[in-house]
């Protein structure tokens, strides 16, 4: 086995690396050929089969091939919209740490090679049951493994998936509804039983490169809405999940520096201290998260930016 392949699988378990030399994979070349399946075939278990994937992958992944695709303006296709609204995943001046790192973590939507290859290993990682879907928990889990091996650290990892775990949810629903439903047979266990799988309750793998670039979108909005709530940058005893018009009004010189920066989403251009009761939309005296993201969306929709148009696939 080469030196190169033997460095990469350091802390692999000795049969691992036994099993593979005995089937005649000995260099990178060779590993970064295995699918899935193969490895399956090997009898690796499922565990050790996304670790190699993950491993081979990261090892064969050139950074400077992560262009975040074309930023013409386009229309029609969801390729084309994905290309031209990649902005929103750039990592701007300013950009608070932990979401930079986030974003960073999942900076793989474009459709160049590196990306693509990122995706193609990732997506039957995180399809833990092998059932061809992304649910909210394994794309949850998912997300909390990337940070993890990305940031190279258990503790840094697990604090950023928490601090922006209330955006997965709306990135999640968003991504699985964008591709029209197909009639599949696929089935899953529930409480015993056998039931027909929808794929609208899922992420398919055509709509995992929508979901990886929501991520992002949707981090952003949080951090801006945790920039408001409590009056500081990130999660404290003060926040308690809505946004007070005194909270607002205090936060209003933060938000319109970030509107600058690292968030130009439309609606926060020219927002001032009585935009509160617009987003306020129930008349509750509170903006809670949903309220605050739909407002961004809305006014993105609206501009027919390309960010706009990157939420409005599937509607």
């Amino acid at each position: 086995m080469e030196a190169s392949l033997r460095e990469v699988l350091t802390g692999f378990d000795a049969s691992v690396i036994s099993t593979l030399a005995s089937n005649d994979v000995r260099s990178l070349d060779d590993a970064k050929l295995l699918s899935v399946d193969d490895l399956k075939e090997l009898g690796f278990s499922l565990g050790v089969r996304n670790r190699l994937l993950r491993t081979i992958a990261d090892a064969n992944f050139n950074p400077l091939l992560a262009v975040k695709g074309s930023f013409e303006k386009t229309s029609g296709s969801m390729k084309n919209l994905l290309d031209s609204g990649l902005f929103a995943l750039g990592i701007g001046p300013g950009t608070p740490t932990d979401l930079a790192k986030f974003k960073g973590t999942f900076d793989f939507g474009g459709e160049d090679a590196g990306s693509l290859q990122r995706r193609n290993v990732l997506y039957p990682c995180w399809d833990t049951n092998e059932n061809g879907f992304l649910s909210l928990a394994e794309t949850d889990q998912g997300i909390k493994v990337a940070l993890i091996e990305a940031l190279k650290s258990s503790k840094d990892g697990e604090r950023i998936w928490k601090r922006f775990r209330k955006s997965y949810i709306r990135a999640f629903v968003d991504a699985a509804d964008a591709a029209p439903q197909r009639t599949k047979k696929a089935t899953t266990m529930k409480g015993g039983k056998r039931r027909v799988v929808s794929d609208d309750d899922y992420v398919t793998r055509r709509e995992f490169r929508l979901l990886i670039c929501y991520l992002s979108i949707y981090a952003t909005m949080y951090e801006l809405f945790a920039l408001l709530d409590g009056r500081s940058e990130g999660i404290t005893v003060d926040d308690d999940n809505r946004i007070s018009r005194s909270e607002w009004d205090a936060g209003l010189p933060t938000i319109i520096r970030a509107s600058e920066s690292w968030a130009p989403f439309v609606a926060l251009q020219g927002v001032t201290k009585a935009t509160f009761d617009k987003v306020d939309t129930n008349k509750g005296g509170m903006i809670t998260l949903t309220e605050f993201c739909e407002w961004i969306e809305n006014a993105e929709k609206a501009a027919k930016t390309e960010t706009g148009k990157l939420l409005g696939i599937g509607e």
